[in-house]
């Protein structure tokens, strides 16, 4: 219950789904009603590739969004 289809993709083991579902959009970090995020439905499930894949979609996601220069770090012309 509460389950995306990145939760079922990642329940079935079909990293090729994964991928493309990431790829669109898909949020790899939101919940299911049982608490669980897509990666720890393919860990739990043992389909470690998927768990693999969407671990290193999330590290990659924070990389990106901590290199976006926040309001300290840009300058103004003419400040």
């Amino acid at each position: 219950y509460g389950s995306t289809a990145l939760h079922i993709a990642a329940s079935q083991g079909d990293l090729e789904l994964a991928k493309l579902l990431v790829a669109q959009g898909a949020k790899t970090t939101v919940t299911n009603a049982k608490g669980q995020t897509p990666r720890t439905v393919a860990e739990k499930d043992g389909y470690r590739d998927v768990a693999l894949f969407l671990q290193d979609h999330e590290a990659n996601a924070k990389n990106r969004q901590s290199s976006i220069p926040g309001p300290a770090a840009v300058s103004v012309a003419g400040a």
